[in-house]
């Protein structure tokens, strides 16, 4: 994971996720990505960010091609004048 946190000087937040799936073969491929999902939210003092991947472990191996790989990285800019609490949670772990 490859991810960057940007202190902006608008006033505002900006999200920007880059997924990156290789695999022998294509149409396992796009399978995957189509598993997964980015899902924003938000209350008055939080932003929540959660990436969802759809399947059993099995599933979402990548074993077709020994490099086959499965990357999302996230972009988030926010104002420089804000608090910030990041946590991140990672489900999936090959």
């Amino acid at each position: 994971m490859n991810s960057k946190l940007i202190l902006g000087t608008k006033n505002e937040v900006l999200l920007k996720v880059y997924i990156k799936v290789k695999d022998g073969n294509e149409k396992k491929t796009q399978e995957l990505l189509d598993k997964i999902d980015i899902n924003v939210s938000r209350t008055l003092s939080k932003l929540i960010i959660k990436t969802e991947i759809s399947g059993d472990d099995e599933e979402i191996k990548i074993k077709t091609n020994k490099d086959g790989y499965l990357e999302i990285n996230y972009k988030l800019t926010v104002p420089s004048n804000n608090s910030l609490n990041i946590k991140i949670h990672l489900e999936h772990l090959f």
